[in-house]
């Protein structure tokens, strides 16, 4: 089926997700398009690799690795899993995300490459990379399945050679403090578990955990609870674009229920797990 096939889902901002215009491809699990324009301040946590194209006249201003960066019209935005942002709006943008796994593939078979792909770049200001992103983008609209995967590869690919920083360490190495960073890696560690903030302090050496709380947040954007729930959705979305039962993926990733997952997508996304499953054609 072709990407125009399909019906692009309206997303309700509900001080979450930007609000727009969602499509993905039936034959490619593994990437996902939103369009939005407008939209008011939001903030979250990157659960895919995101290319972000910035096409609106007004410049936005966007939070991302410990400052605040300005995407002036036709910058690309580059971003990764694990990493918070925030977007003060209004902003407009077309952005196509891709999963781990596609990226470690497309890394392993052009580079041999087999640890995470990290960015030295945020962003890239007005360049051929631009026209090369929408160019991507419109093929997953118009080609079919087998033209759209050669195509995405192929773009992936020049990112890599171009913008990879392969002397990088992971994550936990970009904390302002080790004990954050491991607090950090314990909630990607056990996501699908109950962890206790007392569990979060002595993985931190935290005084207190009223300081722990205003250090993580000051550190990645959210408390320890709202990023634990940050990851989980991003689990959830990744299990349901596979086709994976909503209820089976409540458990799967550490909600109590169906109810409650489907409470913060609804929060997060501005829809429920069913219609996001719907919305793969």
């Amino acid at each position: 089926m072709r990407a125009t096939d399909a019906t692009p889902t309206i997303r309700a901002n509900s001080g979450g997700v930007a609000e727009g215009q969602f499509w993905r491809r039936s034959g490619l699990p593994d990437v996902e398009v939103i369009e939005h324009c407008d939209s008011p301040s939001h903030r979250g946590l990157s659960a895919t690799y995101g290319f972000a194209f910035q096409p609106a006249a007004v410049p936005s201003h966007v939070y991302y690795r410990g400052r605040t960066h300005d995407a002036p019209p036709g910058v690309v935005m580059l971003s990764e899993p694990g990493e918070t942002f925030k977007i003060s709006g209004p902003s407009s943008g077309i952005i196509l995300f891709v999963s781990p796994n596609l990226m470690s593939r497309v890394a392993l078979e052009h580079f041999g490459y087999v640890k995470p792909v990290h960015w030295r770049t945020v962003m890239v200001p007005r360049s051929p990379l631009s026209e090369e992103l929408l160019a991507t983008i419109d093929t997953l609209r118009n080609d079919c399945d087998h033209t759209a995967e050669a195509v995405v590869s192929r773009f992936i690919a020049s990112c890599i050679t171009q913008f990879r920083e392969p002397t990088r360490e992971a994550a936990s190495g970009d904390c302002p403090k080790a004990g954050l960073a491991r607090a950090r890696d314990v909630l990607h560690s056990r996501y699908r578990e109950s962890v206790t903030l007392e569990e979060l302090r002595l993985a931190s050496e935290a005084t207190t955990k009223q300081q722990l709380i205003r250090s993580f947040r000051v550190a990645f954007g959210f408390t320890p609870h709202r990023y634990l729930t940050q990851l989980r959705l991003g689990h959830a979305r990744q299990l349901l674009r596979y086709g994976h039962d909503s209820g089976e993926v409540a458990h799967a990733v550490g909600f109590y229920d169906q109810s409650q997952m489907n409470r913060h997508f609804i929060r997060y996304y501005g829809m429920t797990p069913g219609r996001y499953a719907r919305s793969i054609v």
